[in-house]
C-alpha cells in the first residue's frame, strides 16, 4: 500500500491545499475504494516561511486535520496559512514605519553631531589663532606676500618673453619688498612730521572748535587741551607707542619669514611628492592648491588695480585742494582699499579730517570730502564689479562677518587679510564632504569652487 503522504500529488505544491484521491486497498480491480486526503508534507512538518516559532508545526497539523474533515464533507477549502507567518519581516505598515523612523532619527542625530563638531572645531581654531596671533600674524602676512610675488613673477614671465623664470622671480621680489619698505618709511617719516607740527594743528583745532561753539550757541567753548585731558592722553600715548612698536616688530618678522619662505621654495616640489604618494592624491591636492592660489591672486589683482585707480584720482584731488603729505595719504588710501566694507570710509575720513585741521576755511575741506567720496563711489560701484565679476563668489554678509571675526582675532592684519583668508577657507571646506555645507553657506550662489564626486 502506498502511503498517502508519499505520493507525488501529496507533496506537489508548497503552501497548497490537500488533494483527494482514490486508493484501492486489497489490490486488483475489486479492491475496496477508500477516500484518502493527501496533505502536503511541507505544510504538515514545517512552519510557514517566516514563522520562527515551533508552534507553527502544530498549527499546520491542526490545519491538515481540519482539511481532512472538510474533505469528508465534500469541501475543497484550502488549508489556512500559519498565523505566525511574516513575524520578523517588514511587510505590514507597522513593520515598515518603525525602522524607517528609527533610521531618520539616527540620521538626524548624526547630522546634529556633525554640525556640533564643526562648530566646536571653528571655536577652538579661532581661540588658537587668537592665542598664537603674535606668531601667526607675520607668518600669514609673509605667505600672502609670497603668493603675490609668485603671481607677479609668472605674470612678468608671460608678458616679457626675454625674462627667464629666475629673472622674473628676482624682479618680483625686488618690487614687492621695495613697495613694502617704502610703506614703512613713509609711515615713520610722516609720523615724525606730524609730531613736529602738533602745536600748529592744536591751534587750528581750537579755532575749529570755537567756530563750532559759536555756530551752535554753546556757552562753554571746548579746546583741544580740554578734550585731550578728558581722553587721558597719557594712556592713549602709551597705546599708540605700543601699537607702533608692535607694527615695526611685525614688519621685521614678516621680512624674515618671507626670506625663509623664498629660500625653502625650491624644496616644496619634493615635499609635495612625498606627502602625496599616489597620482590621484597628487592630482587632487594640486587641484585644491591651484584653486586657493587662483582665488587669492584674483582678489589681490582686482584690489590692486582698483586701489591704483582710486589712489591716482585721490592724489589729483588732494593736490588740487592743497593738502600736504599727499604721498602718505596715498599710501593710506591704497592700503585701506584692501579692507572690505570700511576701507573706503577710512580712505575718505582721515584725509578729510586732516584737511579740516589744515585748511583755513571749511569750503576746501568740503570739496576734498566730496571729491574723495565721489571717486570711491564710482570706482567701487562701477569699475570694481566689472573687474571682479564672480571671481570671489562670497556672500556679502560673509565678507562683513569675516571682517569682524578676523579683525577681532588679529586686529589690523586680520582686517586686511579677512577676505583672502575666507576665500582660502571656502575652497578647502568645499573639498571635503562633511564640511561642504559650510562652503555652500559661505558662497554667494550656493556653488563653491570644488565639486565633490560621490
Amino acid at each position: 500500500m502506498q502511503g498517502s503522504l508519499g505520493d507525488r500529488d501529496g507533496v506537489g505544491g508548497l503552501g497548497g491545499g490537500g488533494r483527494q484521491r482514490e486508493d484501492r486497498r486489497g489490490g486488483g480491480e475489486g479492491g475496496a475504494k477508500v477516500h484518502v486526503w493527501s496533505v502536503p508534507m511541507a505544510r504538515l512538518w514545517f512552519p510557514a516561511p517566516g514563522c520562527g516559532s515551533p508552534g507553527g508545526v502544530e498549527v499546520a497539523r491542526r490545519a491538515g486535520a481540519g482539511s481532512r474533515a472538510e474533505a469528508q464533507a465534500g469541501s475543497r477549502t484550502p488549508m489556512p496559512s500559519c498565523p505566525f507567518h511574516g513575524i520578523g519581516r517588514a511587510e505590514g505598515p507597522m513593520e515598515k514605519t518603525k525602522p524607517a523612523r528609527d533610521g531618520e532619527t539616527l540620521g538626524g542625530l548624526l547630522k546634529m553631531l556633525g554640525v556640533a563638531n564643526i562648530v566646536v572645531a571653528v571655536i577652538l581654531t579661532g581661540a588658537a589663532f587668537y592665542a598664537l596671533r603674535r606668531i601667526l600674524e607675520p607668518l600669514v602676512l609673509a605667505v600672502f606676500l609670497l603668493i603675490v610675488i609668485d603671481g607677479l613673477a609668472r605674470a612678468l614671465s608671460r608678458r616679457v618673453k626675454v625674462l627667464k623664470d629666475w629673472m622674473a622671480l628676482t624682479l618680483a621680489i625686488v618690487l614687492i619688498v621695495s613697495a613694502f619698505s617704502l610703506t614703512l618709511w613713509l609711515s615713520a617719516d610722516n609720523a615724525a612730521d606730524f609730531a613736529a607740527k602738533a602745536p600748529a594743528y592744536t591751534a587750528r583745532i581750537n579755532a575749529v572748535l570755537l567756530a563750532a561753539a559759536q555756530r551752535f550757541g554753546l556757552s562753554v567753548t571746548p579746546t583741544a587741551a580740554s578734550l585731550l585731558g578728558e581722553l587721558n592722553p597719557a594712556r592713549y600715548a602709551g597705546v599708540l607707542a605700543s601699537a607702533l612698536s608692535h607694527f615695526l616688530e611685525g614688519a621685521v618678522f614678516v621680512l624674515v619669514y618671507l626670506g625663509f619662505l623664498l629660500a625653502s621654495r625650491r624644496g616644496f616640489s619634493a615635499k609635495f611628492g612625498e606627502l602625496f604618494r599616489t597620482e590621484s592624491e597628487r592630482s587632487e591636492a594640486s587641484r585644491v592648491f591651484d584653486r586657493v592660489r587662483r582665488g587669492v591672486e584674483s582678489y589681490i589683482w582686482v584690489q590692486t588695480v582698483v586701489g591704483v585707480i582710486i589712489t591716482a584720482a585721490s592724489a589729483a584731488i588732494m593736490v588740487a585742494c592743497g593738502l600736504s603729505h599727499v604721498a602718505f595719504w596715498c599710501v593710506i588710501i591704497f592700503l585701506a582699499n584692501y579692507i572690505p566694507a570700511i576701507g573706503a570710509a577710512i580712505g575718505v575720513l582721515f584725509p578729510a579730517l586732516f584737511g579740516l585741521m589744515e585748511f583755513d576755511g571749511i569750503v576746501r575741506a568740503i570739496v576734498l570730502v566730496a571729491g574723495l567720496e565721489a571717486t570711491h563711489f564710482v570706482v567701487s560701484h562701477v569699475v570694481q564689479p566689472r573687474m571682479q565679476g564672480r571671481s570671489l563668489n562670497l556672500d556679502p554678509i560673509v565678507v562683513l562677518l569675516a571682517l569682524a571675526f578676523w579683525g577681532a582675532v588679529w586686529g589690523t592684519v586680520g582686517a586686511f587679510l579677512s577676505t583672502p583668508l575666507t576665500v582660502v577657507a571656502m575652497a578647502i571646506l568645499a573639498e571635503f564632504k562633511p564640511s561642504r555645507p559650510i562652503a555652500v553657506l559661505l558662497s554667494s550662489d550656493g556653488k563653491p569652487y570644488a565639486d565633490l564626486q560621490g
